[in-house]
């Protein structure tokens, strides 16, 4: 009886609303787009490198402030990066995000909660036995 009612409780779980389609839109077709990605790919390799350049020679104030330079540099390259990309496709990106985020979430919950089931289960058989 209890696998009846968690059978019917996952047919209701899985009419789910769908992802927001990103798909639909041509990414490579619009320029603006594409450099705009390329730009924030761009920034986290030089934020990464403005991080590691002081830590190449120790003290030596040229090398820090070189990494402070590049570092901030990266900033104002994401940043501009995000402007090409535009409010519209990052709002999309971010309700993708989201969509799967919250799917994760429900997944882990139900595996945790039939998880829970069924050791409650074999506790009562066990009592059950002795």
């Amino acid at each position: 009886m209890a696998e009846e009612a968690l059978a019917a409780e996952r047919a209701s779980e899985s009419k789910e609303e769908a992802a927001p389609d990103i798909h639909g839109i041509d990414w490579l077709s619009n320029r603006k787009v594409v450099i705009g990605v390329s730009l924030i790919v761009v920034s986290f390799v030089l934020g990464l490198f403005g991080k590691i350049l002081p830590l190449v020679k120790l003290g030596d104030p040229v090398y820090v402030y070189a990494g402070i330079i590049t570092w901030v540099v990266s900033w104002a390259i994401l940043f501009l990066g995000a402007l090409f990309i535009g409010r519209g496709a990052m709002n999309l990106l971010q309700q993708r995000v989201k969509f799967h985020a919250k799917r994760s979430m429900k997944e882990a919950y139900n595996y945790t909660r039939d998880l829970h089931r069924k050791s409650m289960e074999r506790l009562k058989s066990k009592r059950q036995l002795k």
